[in-house]
């Protein structure tokens, strides 16, 4: 069943626990489902489960299936902008690139791989790393820019524009490796092409990544790069009260601290972070308990986008999202009543919808955020 968890928990109306463990008993998965539609209604009726029911399991399991693998045969095309985006100086060029092909692997059926820079710039990507890249099919792409701005960013639109019109209206994918907004409203244009899926990496929370149907972070998500250990220790010996996750916008300033002469622990975290990980922006990083509000929102209006991209449906179990909100970022959603304000203030601010009780509540994204 680990194969077909995502669509299980996505299923509108939800699977009642006992089917579920239906499913579990007779090892539901892909493979099984190669099997002939009745064959399979057959065991699971043998086993407890409605004939209906498990005919409608069966049909939308298949239709899923089918679906992941039309998505996987869809043409991929990598756009890197190097000069934004850049290769850590303790990362390889090889690794870099196997990482990347590895997180995108599952989006589509991989074409093309362009990377954009100036090649006289070497503090862009040392030649051994542009050298690393070829060998790993990359097109390096020079782009001199002659003290004009933007250039990489023009070349970039052009080719994605053409890369999009050589598949004459068929379905692709398009995966831009950019922090710069200049691309948001190509992208923005773009959603009017359902056709045309949308992948961006960024570093930071932006109008481009805001644009996609599937968002993704550089360090975490295709770097690995771990989030810092716990600082229980340092807490200790700072001895000091660090400030807890704002409740209702409740400022931290009114917070007090064990010794005036030591700054809060939110700063040196910041420090610690930025020490691990300096490719990676602010935003990037464990934010200040200024920025959760609207830090979160984005967070979730992500996370929901990647879900409906994946699973080809609007609406999600509240569950699943915060499992998913918990993988983003472990240390400021391992709270569950952290999760949970995340989610009040999406649907004060008419982000989401929400609907069903109990461990059946569905969370979608209004109309606007899609």
């Amino acid at each position: 069943m680990e194969d077909l968890q995502d669509f299980f928990v996505t299923l509108n109306p939800p699977i009642s626990p006992a089917n579920l463990e239906i499913i579990k008993k007779i090892e539901l998965n892909i493979r099984a489902l190669k099997l002939p539609t009745q064959e399979i209604v057959q065991e699971l009726v043998e086993n407890g489960m409605y004939r209906l029911t498990a005919l409608d399991i069966v049909t939308s399991a298949k239709a899923y299936i089918e679906e992941q693998e039309k998505r996987l045969s869809y043409p991929l095309g990598i756009f890197w902008d190097v000069e934004n985006i850049r290769i850590p100086s303790k990362t390889s060029g090889e690794s870099a690139s196997n990482m990347l092909k590895q997180a995108l692997k599952p989006l589509g059926n991989l074409v093309l791989c362009n990377a954009y820079f100036e090649s006289s710039d070497m503090s862009t990507m040392t030649p051994e790393k542009r050298q690393k890249l070829q060998q790993c099919g990359w097109n390096l792409m020079d782009v001199p820019h002659l003290s004009k701005k933007e250039v990489a960013d023009k070349v970039i639109i052009v080719d994605i524009l053409l890369f999009i019109l050589s598949y004459s209206g068929q379905p692709c994918t398009i995966c831009l490796i950019s922090d710069d907004n200049d691309f948001s409203y190509l992208l923005a244009r773009l959603k009017s092409f359902p056709q045309v899926k949308t992948i961006v990496i960024s570093k930071s929370s932006n109008l481009t990544s805001m644009n996609c149907d599937v968002s993704m972070r550089w360090g975490i998500d295709i770097l690995k790069v771990p989030l810092a250990p716990n600082m229980e220790e340092e807490k200790k010996e700072l001895q000091v009260v660090v400030p807890d996750r704002p409740m209702n916008n409740e400022s931290t300033s009114s917070k007090k601290y064990n010794s005036p002469t030591i700054p809060p622990i939110i700063p040196t975290f910041m420090q610690y972070q930025t020490m691990m990980h300096a490719d990676l922006s602010d935003d990037e990083l464990s934010c200040s308990p200024q920025e959760y509000s609207e830090y979160d929102r984005n967070q979730l209006i992500k996370v929901m986008r990647r879900l409906s991209f994946l699973n080809g449906a609007r609406e999600h179990l509240k569950s699943l999202v915060g499992i998913e909100l918990l993988k983003v970022n472990p240390q400021a959603y391992s709270d569950k009543a952290a999760r949970n304000r995340v989610f009040d203030q999406a649907l004060s601010a008419g982000i989401i919808n929400q609907t069903g009780f109990g461990g059946t509540v569905t969370v979608s994204l209004t109309p606007n955020y899609l």
